[in-house]
């Protein structure tokens, strides 16, 4: 069985977290040291389990690469938040859309990484997420072609849409 050793400064960690806890619940203080430590083995005997990361960067070099909605998405709204917020005039024969496409794209603000791509459908009738699609990782250089295909769904092409509109439509 593979060993896992602690720093002095990591050892001192536990026992003011024991130390803490005892102070309410001594049993609890054991509990969650024994918990610690059976995590502690299992790393030490499974270093690949979980899922790997880059490193964490500073909120500087990531950012919100964009945000669209659907063309339309704010027909039949009264939106009280701030009305210069974009939208695409639908043309006589698209319907009034229930449901608007909200795709949001995180990645870091440099050219060329991947990004992280998550969506939402949204009920713009009584103002809630219909459905989300979990976060997904791809190409920046595949983003455009996302967006696209993600619209393809919805009448109309996408609007790109400050972060606030997506946040708002979204919560």
């Amino acid at each position: 069985m593979p060993r896992y050793v602690l720093s002095q400064a990591a050892t001192g960690d536990l026992h003011e977290i024991h130390d803490y806890i005892a102070a309410d619940d001594p049993a609890a203080a054991r509990r969650v040291l024994e918990d610690l430590h059976t995590t502690m083995h299992r790393l030490a005997d499974q270093p690949g389990l979980g899922h790997l990361r880059e490193e964490r960067a500073s909120t500087a070099e990531h950012a919100v690469l964009g945000c669209w909605v659907s063309a339309g998405w704010r027909a039949g709204l009264t939106v009280t938040a701030t009305q210069d917020w974009p939208d695409r005039e639908r043309s006589g024969t698209m319907p009034v859309p229930a449901l608007v496409g909200v795709p949001v794209a995180h990645g870091p603000r440099r050219a060329g990484g991947d990004v992280s791509v998550c969506g939402y459908r949204v009920d713009t009738h009584c103002l809630g997420v219909e459905d989300a699609r979990p976060p997904r990782r791809m190409s920046g250089r595949r983003l455009p072609e996302f967006v696209d295909r993600y619209f393809d769904a919805f009448a109309g092409a996408p609007v790109a849409a400050p972060n606030e509109l997506a946040r708002h439509l979204a919560a």
